[in-house]
């Protein structure tokens, strides 16, 4: 995936692709959503969103609403102003997962 993929041509920016599974432990149905809850972060910058509406292949979209012990894998493209630093997933309030990228 590149820059021109996800819209960024023009941006400084560095793509990211993080491969998660969901699955619905807990309750009837359960919803995940990456879209605008994807803030990236590193020593030197502030929290900033780091979401796009892109995957990298088609019918890998893990942003469903999943019954319970139902699963799904996909992708999620991430758009960085560099790379390294700490993405952090928000539900309500706190982050809820952190991820560690590495630096290259």
């Amino acid at each position: 995936m590149t820059q021109a993929d996800i819209g960024t041509a023009n941006k400084p920016k560095r793509v990211r692709v993080l491969i998660l599974t969901v699955k619905n432990i807990d309750g009837e149905y359960g919803g995940f959503d990456s879209y605008g809850l994807m803030k990236w972060e590193d020593a030197k910058t502030a929290e900033q969103d780091a979401s796009t509406l892109k995957t990298t292949v088609a019918g890998q979209v893990v942003d469903a609403t999943y019954r319970l012990g139902q699963s799904g894998t996909g992708d999620v493209a991430l758009d960085l102003p560099r790379m390294g630093g700490r993405v952090n997933l928000y539900d309500v309030g706190a982050a809820s997962i952190s991820f560690e990228l590495p630096a290259h």
